[in-house]
């Protein structure tokens, strides 16, 4: 579960039961925007995204609809908002972002519509965040996006066609 700590054993206590019959088993703990984002399987949900704020402890969004999980990953800050990889029934694991409600997190692009293009690796510079993803047409190259579906593109095709170049 989510504990929280002063630093001592008298402080340090469990900040949120997300469980309640199992182990939520917290992970990718992220700070952003004040408040501290991660993942957790609350038994009904799945592995979601959720937010802690000191007060509360809410899940942001059931992304994967029903018991199945998103398992959302690799929370990176960027442009004021989280980007993050996730897994919905519809479009596979792919690039989604929040600004930490329900109605602010959405899919970035579907890069591989025939597939999961499993965007991990992220790293902001500039006016630009860049991840390691996969399309139909080519392997693990160097992606960007500057948050919009239309501003998400490849950088280059470093290893032709469907080979990888592995940009890590």
């Amino acid at each position: 579960e989510l504990w929280r700590s002063d630093g001592t054993e008298g402080g340090t206590i469990i900040a949120s039961n997300i469980s309640e019959y199992g182990d939520a088993n917290p992970q990718g703990l992220t700070s952003y925007n004040g408040a501290l984002y991660f993942s957790a399987d609350d038994d009904t949900n799945g592995r979601e995204l959720w937010r802690a704020d000191g007060a509360s402890t809410t899940r942001v969004k059931d992304i994967y609809d029903g018991s199945d999980s998103s398992v959302p990953t690799y929370l990176t800050e960027f442009g004021g908002k989280l980007y993050f990889r996730a897994q919905s029934a519809a479009t596979g694991i792919e690039l989604w972002v929040t600004d930490g409600t329900n109605a602010g997190t959405n899919l970035v692009k579907d890069i591989n519509p025939a597939g999961n293009s499993e965007p991990w690796a992220f790293k902001a510079h500039g006016s630009y965040l860049y991840f390691d993803a996969t399309d139909a047409d080519h392997g693990s190259e160097l992606w960007r996006t500057d948050g919009t579906e239309e501003g998400t593109q490849i950088v280059q095709d470093y290893a032709s066609g469907t080979d990888s170049s592995y940009p890590w």
